[in-house]
């Protein structure tokens, strides 16, 4: 079978329309044919391209996609080569658009649930022992299909990078020495190119650096902070998932997504600073009825103290007179 462009496929499908593509690969949508007819995102390395380097880094995506099973990650519907040896990748494909574009101009409320499902997202491929290292809002695909209910799609794992055990000998440099990631979104360990010190919290960085630009609409400069822009729990909030010591981010994307919700709870966040004032002022902006109901017994209970200090008061003016005007009378007779 041919397209357009007169590239190979494997039998069992059919090319509608370029959706994407990169310096490597091309995206199309595509209609499966069988077993299963359906649309998908088909991926595939582009002519000419398939180096040792390139072929491994594919292999890693399709690695690390199979080993996905979340609601907020595409799902790999199959794999192959197409019928001149190129891999090729059939994805579940989103509908929809990059998540800054579906964000742009809504509320908080909208704008930290959605990115929260991100979190959770990366939580799981995290446990499944995958590092995306390339969190970016391109790679955060919102799902219209259902209006009323979008949902996040986290995409292209082509950098990801084993935890336990490499998912294929891919370097993390280029035969260039290019470094792996997008600048703005990548952790100083990235762009120090210590490979060992990148965990987990690489991708923190990345989703800190996100939630960032979701809320302020700009995006990330190197080397600068939109300090300030914030209200100033989320400034805590991304401060501390953006922190250049590895040691002092959040300890997993679940622990982020914790604290995000935590500040739409109106709850103290982790982010915040251990002050006893902050954890009081939280909990009574929490508990306002409850709060509402102590003061007005503490007021009722200080009004009654009051008036009986007031009345103990007077009965003792009143005897204190009454023993005066006896000692008069007895004076007198």
């Amino acid at each position: 079978m041919q397209d357009d462009g007169c590239l190979p496929l494997a039998a069992g499908y059919r090319l509608l329309r370029v959706i994407g593509e990169g310096g490597f690969g091309m995206v199309y949508e595509a209609l499966q044919l069988g077993p299963i007819r359906r649309r998908v995102a088909l991926k595939v390395l582009k002519p000419g391209t398939a180096t040792a380097q390139i072929l491994a880094r594919f292999e890693a995506e399709r690695q690390a996609l199979a080993l996905m099973d979340h609601p907020h990650i595409a799902r790999v519907h199959d794999a192959g080569e197409t019928d001149d040896g190129r891999p090729f990748i059939a994805m579940e494909l989103v509908e929809g658009v990059c998540i800054d574009e579906h964000l742009r101009g809504q509320s908080e409320a909208v704008k930290l649930p959605l990115f929260v499902s991100v979190c959770r997202a990366i939580g799981h491929a995290h446990r499944r022992g995958v590092i995306h290292r390339d969190l970016k809002p391109s790679n955060l695909l919102i799902d219209r299909s259902d209006p009323e209910h979008p949902q996040p799609k986290v995409i292209d794992f082509g950098v990801a990078k084993a935890l336990d055990a490499p998912l294929t000998e891919a370097p993390m440099f280029t035969a260039m020495r290019q470094l792996v990631g997008t600048p703005g979104y990548m952790s100083p360990e990235q762009l120090s190119a210590q490979r060992s010190l990148t965990d987990t919290r690489t991708d923190i960085f990345a989703l800190g650096k996100i939630l960032r630009e979701l809320l302020t609409g700009e995006p990330p400069v190197l080397g600068e902070s939109s300090a300030g822009r914030l209200p100033r729990e989320l400034e805590w909030i991304c401060h501390k998932a953006t922190h250049p010591d590895a040691e002092r981010r959040y300890a997993s994307a679940d622990e982020f997504a914790g604290d995000v919700e935590r500040y739409l709870d109106g709850r103290a966040v982790k982010a915040g600073p251990e002050s006893l004032f902050y954890h009081i002022g939280k909990w009574m902006a929490q508990h306002r009825l409850t709060t509402a109901g102590g003061l007005i017994a503490l007021v009722t209970v200080a009004l009654s103290l009051g008036a009986m200090m007031l009345s103990f008061r007077k009965t003792r003016e009143a005897l204190h007179t009454g023993e005066q005007a006896l000692r008069v009378s007895a004076i007198a007779q």
